[in-house]
């Protein structure tokens, strides 16, 4: 990142109270007016986490230091930076909603599979489409369309990402992990949640680590 001095002498310099002071700064400088532009074409060079537990110890610190910033700054729920933000929350709730859904329909098949037929599976599928089509709702079928759904706007979602990064589309057959992942992504959310509101306790800002 390269910053004006004059706008970070205007809103404070950095602060060491969050451990992700790149996302505070970028909304101090939001909420101060101005604006903020990204060069998509830029090339950087990151260090990635090498194993589980590095991949582990880093989203913590994400995800604490977000909590921390949005603790810092909940005026900004009342401007469209808010609802940015609301919008990537939805978005890995959505992801979590997906994959418990899924679970429950894949573990709905296997159990038709081998306690009845494949017969009577295809007969529960054509029922519940039926049902589907002809607005006859329960609430497994109210879930399973919404699923449909997320699933559909996460799909488009990814499309639009690779379109803007020119990427290859043929990491669209990625989706499905893309869920998976996501779910152990909310799972470290909680315990960052846990951490940082109920348990309250104190996070270091942990170096890259290197093979």
């Amino acid at each position: 990142a390269a910053y004006r001095k004059e706008a970070l002498l205007k809103v404070g310099g950095f602060t060491d109270d969050t451990v992700i002071e790149d996302h505070d700064m970028t909304i101090k400088l939001h909420k101060a007016g101005y604006k903020i532009k990204c060069d998509k074409n830029a090339l950087a060079w990151v260090v990635s986490p090498q194993s589980i537990k590095s991949l582990f110890r880093e989203r913590m610190r994400w995800y604490r230091g977000g909590l921390q910033v949005l603790k810092k700054n909940t005026d900004m729920f009342r401007n469209r930076l808010g609802a940015i933000t609301g919008i990537w929350a939805t978005d890995l709730f959505g992801m979590l909603f997906q994959f418990t859904i899924l679970s429950l329909i894949v573990a709905n098949v296997f159990y038709y599979l081998f306690t009845y037929s494949l017969d009577v599976l295809l007969l529960s599928i054509k029922t519940f489409l039926t049902h589907l089509f002809t607005l006859q709702w329960n609430l497994f079928n109210s879930l399973s369309l919404l699923t449909i759904a997320l699933m559909v706007i996460s799909f488009v979602n990814m499309t639009i990402s690779i379109r803007l990064t020119n990427d290859s589309f043929l990491k669209l057959f990625l989706y499905p992990i893309t869920t998976i992942y996501a779910t152990f992504l909310f799972a470290i959310f909680l315990k960052a949640f846990y951490d940082e509101f109920i348990k309250k306790k104190p996070v270091k800002w942990l170096k890259a680590e290197f093979d």
